[in-house]
């Protein structure tokens, strides 16, 4: 049997050590012959970059060196994918994502404007709710203030652009809303219940090829480090629903449910 050769390059690889080997094992049942490179800020600190073949150091994604870096060693290795695994070096690679393709290799991301609608927790509650989706009432701080009373406290506040359970928190009352805050941040209505995780994947012509919901049951920094995968048809229909109210979607993607 004929087996296909491919490089895959783990971008922000981390500790997510078990990523590399769900490739492998992946790669190994299909028949390919598979490297897998990473890159991280600290390779050396890296459990995945210890366990990848190759493994390189690269800047902050938040800085204009990042995507450069990681196109130089696309360019480099002939890797043929680069996976992404966090949310900020989402959008550098967006805007890059034809640099990688003239060099051979796909970066597993949406285009840049899906990008800036699932990055803002606003306009991502404006767009789901414009396709009928079901999502927690969303507003700016100014707008929760200037009219407290059509609102049922307590709140739960977040960064508009935020990720990783980072600056999270309830607020009581009005009298609470904070005076001044560091960057801007939403109010939502408060949820309570048990929270999944539902994972899908699109294939680059736009089909949804897969769904997997599973409950959240131990989280680090906004990561399931516990879960059970569950069967629910409605989690699948709202899966459904997000694929379709966002057309240019592409790879994986994952949305949090109450």
């Amino acid at each position: 049997m004929t087996r296909t050769n491919l490089r895959i390059l783990v971008s922000s690889a981390g500790r997510r050590a078990g990523l590399i080997e769900c490739f492998r094992s992946a790669a190994d049942d299909l028949g390919l012959d598979l490297e897998v490179y990473a890159c991280d800020m600290k390779p050396q600190l890296s459990a995945a970059c210890q366990l990848a073949d190759r493994a390189f150091e690269v800047p902050h994604c938040a800085t204009p060196g990042f995507a450069d870096a990681v196109c130089d060693i696309v360019r480099a290795h002939g890797v043929d994918l680069v996976v992404p695994t966090i949310d900020p070096e989402l959008r550098p690679l967006a805007e890059r994502a034809g640099s990688f393709e003239s060099l051979g290799a796909r970066v597993h991301v949406s285009s840049p404007a899906v990008v800036d609608i699932v990055r803002d927790k606003l306009e991502t509650a404006r767009v789901l709710g414009a396709a009928g989706l079901p999502v927690p009432r969303t507003a700016e701080i100014a707008e929760v203030r200037d009219d407290p009373d059509r609102w049922v406290w307590p709140l739960f506040m977040k960064p508009r652009g935020g990720s990783a359970s980072r600056s999270l928190s309830i607020v009581p009352h009005p009298s609470e809303i904070p005076e001044r805050v560091d960057e801007p941040m939403v109010l939502q209505e408060l949820l309570s219940g048990p929270e999944y995780t539902v994972n899908l994947f699109i294939d680059q012509q736009g089909t949804l090829r897969s769904i997997v919901p599973h409950l959240r049951i131990q989280v680090r920094a906004g990561e399931v480090e516990k879960g059970r995968t569950e069967r629910n048809t409605v989690l699948a229909d709202l899966a459904r629903g997000i694929a379709g109210a966002l057309p240019a979607a592409r790879g994986a993607l994952c949305f949090q449910v109450m």
